[in-house]
C-alpha cells in the first residue's frame, strides 16, 4: 500500500502546508529564542550605557540606548515576517488563500490558526502535512511550560516583594523607636550607683 505523498518542511517559505500543532511549535519558539535574545541585548546595552554614564559620556550612554531599540525593531520586524510565512501555510493546510494571514493584524486572530482544523488530505494547495514528531510536541509543551514558570514567578514575586518591603520598612520603625522605649522603661541608674533605688556606698 502506497503512503500517502507530504508536504516537504520549509521554514522560509510559503509553498505548502503546515499543521496546527507544527504552527504554534514554530511560534513559541520563535517566541523564546527572540526573547532570550533581546535579554541578552539588553543587559549588554544597559551595562554598557551605565559604564559610558558613569564615565562622563552621555552620548556614548544614548548611543547603546539606540543600539538596543534597532535591535528590539530587528526582532520585531523578524518576528513579523516569520509569522506571516508561517500563516500563510496554515491558511493553505486549511484549504483557504493566504491572504487569511492578514487575520493576525486583528487581536487574538492568531488564534484562529491553533484551533481551525486542517483538511484531510490532499487539497489545491498540495500534499497534506507530515505528521507531528516528538521534536514538535516539545517545542509546544516546553515553550508553554517556560511561560507558565515565568508568570508564576512573576506574580511570586509581585506578591512577596513589596511584602518584603513592608517588613523592612516597619523593622525600621520599630528600632526607630526602640530608644525611646527604653528611655522610658528601663530603670535609671547614675554614674557609679552600686544597685537599685539609686542609693551610693559610702564605704
Amino acid at each position: 500500500m502506497n503512503e500517502m505523498p507530504t508536504t516537504e518542511v520549509k521554514v522560509l517559505s510559503t509553498q505548502g502546508r503546515i499543521g496546527r500543532l507544527r504552527f504554534i511549535a514554530y511560534s513559541l519558539v520563535t517566541g523564546v529564542i527572540f526573547l532570550a535574545v533581546y535579554l541578552v541585548f539588553a543587559a549588554v546595552m544597559g551595562i554598557g550605557a551605565g559604564v559610558m554614564g558613569a564615565g562622563g559620556s552621555p552620548e556614548g550612554a544614548m548611543a547603546f540606548g539606540g543600539i538596543l531599540m534597532l535591535v528590539i525593531l530587528a526582532l520585531i520586524i523578524a518576528a513579523t515576517v516569520l509569522k506571516f510565512i508561517w500563516a500563510v501555510r496554515r491558511a493553505h493546510d486549511m484549504n483557504v488563500s493566504g491572504w487569511l494571514s492578514l487575520i493576525l493584524l486583528v487581536p487574538f486572530g492568531e488564534f484562529v490558526f491553533w484551533f481551525a482544523p486542517g483538511t484531510d488530505g490532499e487539497n489545491q494547495y498540495g500534499a497534506p502535512p507530515p505528521p507531528n514528531g516528538t521534536g514538535v510536541v516539545v517545542a509546544v509543551i516546553l515553550p508553554l511550560v517556560l511561560f507558565v514558570l515565568f508568570f508564576v514567578f512573576a506574580i511570586l514575586a509581585a506578591i512577596s516583594i513589596p511584602a518584603y518591603q513592608g517588613y523592612i520598612e516597619r523593622s525600621r520603625e520599630l528600632q526607630g523607636q526602640a530608644p525611646s522605649y527604653e528611655r522610658q522603661y528601663a530603670p535609671q541608674y547614675a554614674p557609679g550607683d552600686n544597685g537599685a533605688g539609686g542609693g551610693s556606698s559610702s564605704q
